[in-house]
């Protein structure tokens, strides 16, 4: 998923604690009211929309998987679910109260690594990194070593299979089982709900060693499941996260699809980052193809409307209740390396924090060998690359805790020990609830827009809220100095409108032209 790069904020420092002290969870109350007489919080986590749709708890089969009118997965008890089920379930899920957290994983896993960082977790090396080959390396999303690592872990016999996202048979993309040795077939990043239960399903029913790669809220949840099924933990050998900065709705895909000349209901396939020789790393391109058979249509995705990833439009609720950043409960987080000295390489750079001492050293096998181009980064280079998601997963969601608590709503219990060095002043608090209300709004905006199909609506419909969240980053005491942001975020939206109703006045132009041919 791609970094939350856009949602920074200046003067807000990066440094934590150091990690240690108090290991506790926490919520900002315990009442009755919140905790509902010890309900399995199963049931609270599906109440108040914090299923992230994972599909762990359905692995056991007391859950089924859907997806809803939102276009995000999502988990409902299986007809005749009793409170044992959903107990387990509870056990499961990674928001739920009952589950253990990342820390008592990362404690289990990898308590014998010295070197720790609030935001990065326990690990043994940070490194930046590409494969060496251009060409190769320009069919992934970044520095390609992702699939450079699992390539090598089935060289050396390690895995045979992935379970990873790709191209689904009756969606634009789903968890599949696939074998190791095709790793290059099912590379990319993926900004798109789906589910693992089915492809954990091939897992336990087909003997051999696999290799899991997911978000770390993901990752986490496999970690709980495998706790209570042996047949999972016996065979996922290594499990990778990917840096997240939200997870996104199916309607991600379908609105930038849409402004590039691809209905929702035309779109067969789309490519999210494509790379270009000769540009900035985060200067990449979006391509999307009809099932009508007319091709692929390309555009940069800067220019698209929605594509800053610091407005959170389409963004899961759950993904205003997640602190894990680097994924750590894996043996190894992949990421891209947002630093100025690395967004002139075309070709991308990754960053990789290894808990694993295989992984480590084959990624220093590699750079010696010049199959790699890389070296070490620093915590701080390293926390840097996430600034906007420290901001997120931070301040952000100690002032949505405390937000929720005034409103007597249920929150997921959180890590005291990675939260509480992170309070947000009034500012960050008001910014960080109008990212939450713009997100909101962004699928509502665009289900109207598809329920009357004038792709236009959803840029007009989301503009007042837009607006007002940009204007959150303007400092009210000097309005002179704020005219100019103020006026570009106008310009902005202006824009977006305009092309919007170009995109809506092609459309009838087509009917029209169809019309007269028939």
């Amino acid at each position: 998923m791609e970094p939350d790069r856009d949602y920074a904020e200046q003067g807000v420092s990066l440094m934590g604690p150091e990690l240690g002290g108090n290991q506790d969870q926490f919520s900002f109350h315990d009442s009755p009211v919140q905790r509902k007489g010890g309900i399995p919080s199963i049931e609270l986590v599906l109440e108040n929309d914090c299923c992230v749709g994972c599909g762990a708890c359905a692995v056991r089969g007391q859950m089924v998987m859907t997806r809803d009118a939102q276009g995000c997965r999502k988990a409902h008890p299986a007809a005749g679910a009793d409170r044992e089920a959903l107990a387990e379930a509870s056990k499961i899920c990674p928001f739920a109260d009952e589950s253990p957290n990342e820390d008592v994983h990362s404690d289990r896993l990898y308590g014998s690594l010295s070197q720790a960082d609030d935001v990065l977790g326990r690990y043994e090396s940070v490194f930046h990194a590409r494969i060496a080959d251009d060409e190769e390396v320009a069919k992934s999303s970044s520095g390609g070593m992702t699939t450079f690592v699992l390539r090598e872990l089935e060289r050396l016999g390690a895995i045979d299979y992935v379970i990873h996202v790709g191209a689904g048979s009756s969606e634009l993309f789903d968890y599949r089982a696939s074998p190791a040795d095709g790793a290059s077939e099912f590379r990319k990043s993926v900004y798109y709900s789906s589910s693992f239960e089915e492809a954990v399903r091939v897992a336990k029913s087909k003997e051999g060693r696999y290799a899991f790669v997911g978000v770390p809220c993901f990752v986490s949840a496999l970690r709980n499941l495998m706790l209570v099924d042996k047949v999972i933990e016996a065979r996922v050998a290594y499990v990778f996260a990917l840096i997240c900065g939200h997870m996104k709705s199916s309607l991600f895909a379908e609105s930038l699809a849409w402004q590039v000349g691809v209905k929702p209901n035309k779109l067969k396939a789309v490519d999210f980052r494509v790379k270009k020789p000769g540009t900035a790393a985060s200067d990449y391109g979006f391509v999307a193809s009809s099932s009508n058979g007319q091709g692929t249509a390309f555009r940069r995705s800067g220019e698209l409307f929605g594509t800053n990833w610091g407005h959170g439009t389409f963004q899961l609720n759950a993904c205003n209740f997640c602190d894990d950043i680097f994924g750590e409960s894996a043996d190894a987080t992949f990421g891209d390396a947002w630093l100025p000295e690395f967004d002139t390489i075309w070709q991308g750079t990754n960053i990789v924090v290894s808990r694993s001492g295989v992984v480590t050293k084959l990624i220093e096998q590699a750079i010696d060998n010049n199959r790699v181009i890389g070296g070490e980064l620093t915590v701080q280079q390293a926390r840097t690359t996430q600034q906007g998601n420290i901001n997120h997963r931070r301040f952000g969601l100690m002032a949505r805790l405390a937000h929720d608590e005034m409103a007597r709503k249920w929150v997921p219990i959180k890590r005291s020990r990675v939260l509480l060095a992170y309070r947000p002043d009034s500012r960050r608090a008001a910014i960080s609830q109008k990212r939450r209300n713009l997100s909101a709004k962004s699928f509502r905006a665009f289900e109207t827009a598809k329920r009357w199909r004038i792709y236009s609506l959803y840029p007009i419909l989301l503009s007042p809220a837009l607006i007002d969240y940009e204007h959150s980053y303007v400092e009210a005491k000097d309005f002179g100095a704020g005219l100019v942001p103020r006026g570009k975020i106008i310009v902005r939206v202006a824009r977006a409108i305009l092309r919007g109703i170009k995109i809506d006045a092609s459309s009838v132009k087509d009917a029209l032209r169809l019309r007269t041919k028939v």
